[in-house]
């Protein structure tokens, strides 16, 4: 997952967290940071964008050791 980060921009402004949790790799990052300069450096042509009613939906969750105290 990527989100915003508490960074300022000129220090890339996003994390990413990995799918085991943990911190990612530099190999990661790194390919990320990349990837990002290249869509920026296109004018953002590659960002697909849709409309609020129409954006994706994770599938609902249920944590397995989550009870109701009543």
């Amino acid at each position: 997952m990527i989100t915003p980060s508490h960074n300022p921009p000129e220090d890339g402004g996003i994390k990413y967290n990995p799918p085991h949790g943990g911190p990612a790799d530099t190999g990661a990052t790194k390919w990320i940071e990349d990837r990002a300069n290249q869509i920026l450096a296109g004018g953002l042509s590659e960002v697909r964008r849709c409309g609020y009613t129409r954006r994706w939906r994770p599938p609902p969750r249920t944590a397995t050791t989550t009870f109701r105290n009543t």
